[in-house]
Formats: C-alpha cells, sequence, structure tokens
C-alpha cells in the first residue's frame, strides 16, 4: 500500500475511496473497506482511503481529550492487510472544516482525489456541522454517474458494531466483547517505559481507550513475536505500571494484549 499526504502527487488514475475516521479498523470498517477494494478491482481502480490527520475531533472540539482505539501506524497496518492500494493523509483544517458538503464533494473528492467512485457507512457524514450525510453523497455521485456504496449498520450476535461500543467494553474490562467487536485482540503499543523498582512507568502512542482503575492480567509480545510474556497492569490516577519477569529493552517494540478477566 502506497501513502501518501495531501500535497503529493498523486496518480491521474480513478480511486474508489472510502471514507470515514475508522477508528478502531473495526467489523464495521472492515466491511466499508472491503466493499472499496471489490468495487475497485471491478471497475479497474485503485482502491484508496482518505484519512483526516489529526482527527477531526480534535479541532471540532479541542478542549476533550478524545482517546482513540488505534494509532495512524496500527491503522496502517490494519488497512495494508484488507488489500488497499493507497492511503491518502489529509490534514483537516479550518478550510475542510467550514466547507459545504458541495464543496468537499467537488473540491476534495472529485477534483483533487479524481474520485470514480465511494465506499461509506451507513451513518457518514461531511461537510460543516455535519451537513451531508450518506443520502446527500449518494445524490451527489449519482448526479456525477459515479458509484457509490453504503454500507449498512454490521451487527455482531446482534451487537451493533461500533467504536463507542468498543470503547464502553474497554472501559468496563469486558474484553471479549471488545475482541469481538474488533475482529481480532485489542491491544496498545508501548510507545516508552522507565524502571520504577519491580515495575514499569508505560507511556503509549496515543491517547488510549484504557479500562478503569484497578489490576489486570496482560500479555507482552514483540512486533516480532519473539516474547509472550504473561504480567499485570497497575492502573491508577492516569498511570499506568506493568509488572514483568521479562527485563524490557528499550531499543525493541512491544505490544500489550488485555487477556479476558
Amino acid at each position: 500500500m502506497k501513502i501518501y499526504n495531501a500535497e503529493d502527487s498523486l496518480p491521474e488514475q480513478k480511486r474508489i475511496i472510502a471514507l470515514g475516521n475508522f477508528d478502531g479498523v473495526h467489523l464495521g470498517h472492515q466491511a466499508i473497506i472491503k466493499n472499496a477494494v471489490e468495487l475497485a478491482n471491478k471497475s479497474d481502480a485503485l482502491a484508496s482511503i482518505l484519512l483526516f490527520e489529526p482527527h477531526p475531533m480534535a479541532l471540532l472540539q479541542p478542549n476533550q481529550v478524545h482517546p482513540l482505539l488505534t494509532s495512524l501506524e496500527a491503522k496502517i497496518e490494519y488497512f495494508t492487510r484488507l488489500g488497499l492500494d493507497e492511503l491518502i493523509i489529509h490534514p483537516f483544517t479550518e478550510e475542510i472544516k467550514s466547507m459545504l458538503p458541495q464543496q468537499f464533494f467537488l473540491q476534495i473528492l472529485c477534483q483533487k482525489l479524481n474520485a470514480g467512485g465511494f465506499s461509506i457507512g451507513f451513518d457518514y457524514t461531511f461537510g460543516n456541522q455535519h451537513k451531508g450525510n450518506a443520502s446527500l453523497l449518494r445524490e451527489f455521485s449519482l448526479a456525477k454517474n459515479l458509484t457509490i456504496v453504503i454500507q449498512k449498520e454490521v451487527l455482531f450476535d446482534g451487537e451493533p458494531v461500533s467504536s463507542t461500543e468498543i470503547k464502553k467494553a474497554i472501559r468496563s474490562g469486558r474484553f471479549d466483547r471488545a475482541n469481538r467487536l474488533l475482529g481480532r485482540k485489542y491491544c496498545l503499543s508501548i510507545e516508552s517505559f522507565t524502571k520504577e523498582e519491580d515495575v514499569y512507568r508505560l507511556n503509549f502512542n496515543q491517547q488510549a481507550v484504557l479500562p478503569q482503575a484497578g489490576e489486570f492480567s496482560v500479555s507482552v509480545c514483540q512486533a516480532n513475536n519473539l516474547l509472550d510474556q504473561k504480567g499485570l497492569l497497575f492502573l491508577e490516577e492516569g498511570r499506568v505500571k506493568l509488572k514483568i519477569k521479562e527485563e524490557l529493552c528499550r531499543q525493541k517494540k512491544y505490544l500489550l494484549f488485555f487477556q479476558n478477566q
């Protein structure tokens, strides 16, 4: 998968664009992306995804903290596995924020990105004050003879799949439910750590979604899976401490998985 920034020169080929924030890249998001890949294969187009960074909520609600399920690095890995050809990273600016839906459609999606079609979720919104929705994007697309696939709400065992529900499950310590809705085990990338006597003080590469204060069984793995060490995680007052037998190395990357309680 090739990765482009907004200022990069993009290939002139038509692209089928998956649209959304994709925090978590959960089962619902995976369905949207698979639709884009299938449609691109049928129409000889590039299967692309447009991602705004930083997350739009950082600009829309700057005084609030917005924990994320996945870092950009993790999203790139998941997007690659799902068969996308391109990731286009675009800054979410005041200009983008203030665009009317039709402006965003014409200037960004059609002119800048050379869209040949779209894959979106049923609850997708765009444009100033979220005035654009899935129905409006369908209307715009049909007027320009562009294909659009709108993914219905995805359910798993009767449960709606959404980032909000996954965050609720994690915060309440229901990791089995979070994993079901994600379609994989929830994990965090350890960005850095400090040794404090017999524990490690952890920092993550994002404003992580964590359970409420308490003690949790976890598994720590190296990115290359050479280590799979069980440990205990202690959460209190925003501090994250790990007790583990294995000596962690600062030069290596580690992933932390929560065990079902």
